[in-house]
């Protein structure tokens, strides 16, 4: 049977992209049992960009997705942004998180990050968010739970987009890179003393090496 790579519209994978009326999809094909969740265009580019440096697309599969892309009337995420932005939470709503920009004096971390915290100011995700794919992937997550949730994911990625972090990981470390030499060198020092306390500490339960957390 011949592989092909496809864009399929999806209505069931993001409660939070359908209560904003934003569309999205699937892209199949290119790897067995995999698929990939394209929720706007430079999501679709990025794809196709990917897939073409592995050599895993034709032109005519290319050409393809766009049109699909393109049908499918998928959005720039300046727009997507704006529509979130923009989106009337309604007045009787209660939330239950908020996004809390790190102000800690002595945190190594040089760029605007921050975290999902409780009312108490309590953190409820494993890990700090510096970028809103990361940041988005949490609140859809929440969103998917449905009701109240999915406010509650809305209004969180409110939050995280009037905090101006990065768009992604490329977008942060061309920030990074224009930060003065000095504030680097201490940031990456501080990083590399990080990981190597995280490997001692796995060390210690080595069943934990190989498992995802």
């Amino acid at each position: 049977m011949t592989r092909k790579i496809v864009f399929v519209r999806s209505y069931k994978h993001s409660m939070l992209l359908n209560t904003l009326d934003v569309p999205y999809g699937l892209v199949t094909g290119a790897e067995p049992k995999k698929a990939w969740f394209i929720n706007c265009v430079e999501g679709g580019e990025a794809l196709i960009s990917d897939l073409r440096e592995e050599k895993a697309i034709t032109d005519d599969e290319v050409n393809a997705l766009r049109l699909a892309i393109a049908e499918a009337r998928l959005e720039n995420m300046a727009n997507i942004f704006k529509k979130i932005l923009q989106f009337p939470l309604p007045e009787e709503f209660l939330p239950s998180y908020d996004f809390t920009i790190c102000t800690e004096t002595n945190c190594p971390r040089p760029l605007i990050h921050g975290s999902v915290c409780d009312k108490n100011n309590n953190g409820v995700t494993k890990n700090t968010v510096s970028v809103l794919t990361d940041g988005f992937a949490i609140c859809d997550g929440l969103a998917q739970l449905g009701g109240t949730s999915t406010l509650e994911g809305i209004r969180l990625f409110q939050q995280m987009l009037a905090a101006n972090l990065p768009i992604n990981k490329t977008d942060w470390y061309e920030l990074y890179k224009t930060l003065p030499e000095e504030t680097r060198c201490n940031y990456e020092e501080v990083r590399g003393e990080m990981i190597l306390k995280e490997l001692f500490e796995r060390l210690k339960h080595p069943e934990t090496i190989f498992t995802d957390n």
